[in-house]
């Protein structure tokens, strides 16, 4: 196949020999795989082809270990909180949509709670499985579903659904802006949100 013409129409999402997943991706012309840069293409082998990157790529982890290690403090505290980490370590897959550090505060200042006032809500594991959607839909597979409809929604672990539309800045769920794709992990893929989505029935 042409990668090339391929990715001109968006990421292209491979498996490894060890089941791990790859985002491959062009960016001002250059392709990257998982963010690593391809430095030389289509080096020849009597079984196959090497293409040369500047990086070593490593298999991600599960989603609760990546969110943590990608800063997602009050996020991985909510969910031991709610004990709901051993349930983000299973196989999956699982879609998470992770509200910023930024989005838990302006949460916390809009409904003039503390942290801890929130850690303590007794419908804090329903809202955190509201982030969450059984399955692994990557950015572009977002995008091609709103090719054809002005909205789409994906069922959550929660139980109630998720609306998911496009606007000028990108794709919003229920109104919120996703402001980074793709992040990949062991058993899933997490989008990164600018605010925090809370079910009809908690506002």
């Amino acid at each position: 196949f042409d990668l090339l013409e391929d990715l001109a129409e968006g990421p292209v999402v491979a498996e490894t020999l060890n089941g791990s997943k790859v985002i491959i991706t062009l960016e001002d012309g250059n392709v990257l795989i998982n963010g690593v840069a391809v430095s030389a293409v289509d080096v020849l082998a009597s079984n196959g082809v090497i293409h040369v990157i500047d990086g070593v790529l490593l298999p991600p982890a599960d989603i609760p270990t990546v969110a943590t290690e990608a800063g997602f403090t009050t996020l991985v505290t909510a969910l031991e909180e709610a004990d709901l980490v051993s349930a983000l370590e299973a196989d999956g897959p699982f879609t998470v949509f992770a509200p910023t550090e930024e989005a838990f505060a302006a949460l916390l200042e809009e409904l003039n709670v503390t942290a801890g006032a929130l850690l303590a809500r007794e419908d804090l594991d329903e809202i955190l499985k509201y982030h969450v959607v059984e399955g692994e839909f990557f950015a572009h597979d977002v995008l091609a579903l709103l090719e054809d409809e002005e909205s789409v929604t994906l069922d959550t672990l929660q139980g109630d659904e998720l609306t998911f539309t496009l606007s000028d800045d990108g794709v919003l769920v229920n109104g919120i802006l996703v402001i980074t794709t793709d992040v990949l992990a062991s058993n899933g893929v997490i989008h990164v949100l600018e605010g925090v989505l809370i079910p009809d029935s908690d506002e």
